[in-house]
């Protein structure tokens, strides 16, 4: 009976600390401001918010929001890139392969999504993973295979890795 008292009392305070405490506790919700999210997808990169829309109810969000969209990397990965809104539209900032360090991947760590890694994002600029580098490239709609990087043109590429036949 002594045990089943705690728990009662355990409870009863647990379900009085959630219904005081705010639902978004924890989040960094205060800084998202939902007329520009328009009920899009918003993400936090360094403590700013960037909107997944230029555009909310048929009017632009003022020039300098920061943005989100898919784009097609130069490794013809898709991937998210940020931008800033201008007359309602993302603008990505152009590219250039002007990286200078090629980062070390160490054994065991998960493959990079692609061959192309940007150095110095806010700014386009980017390079690629050398050739045989080991990737991930995603086969639409959803499906993600290892492969290599491999040279295609002035581009590097995710390659999907073929296997043997089996005997």
């Amino acid at each position: 009976i002594m045990i089943s008292h705690i728990l009662l009392t355990m409870l009863s305070i647990l379900v009085v600390f959630i219904g005081v405490l705010p639902v978004d506790c924890g989040r960094q919700n205060s800084e998202v401001n939902q007329a520009l999210a328009c009920g899009k997808y918003t993400t936090m990169i360094r403590g700013v918010a960037h909107y997944g829309t230029c555009k909310c109810k048929k009017q632009n969000h003022p020039d300098g929001t920061k943005c989100v969209k898919k784009d097609t990397s130069p490794d013809d990965e898709e991937k998210w890139r940020v931008g800033t809104c201008k007359t309602g539209v993302c603008q990505l900032k152009q590219l250039t392969q002007d990286c200078k360090n090629v980062p070390k991947i160490p054994s065991g760590n998960a493959r990079p999504f692609g061959c192309a890694f940007f150095c110095d994002p806010a700014n386009g600029k980017y390079a690629f993973f050398p050739v045989g580098t080991k990737c991930v490239h995603k086969k639409p709609p959803r499906q993600y295979l290892n492969g290599t990087c491999q040279q295609s043109g002035k581009k590097v590429i995710c390659s999907e890795v073929k296997l043997p036949p089996a005997c």
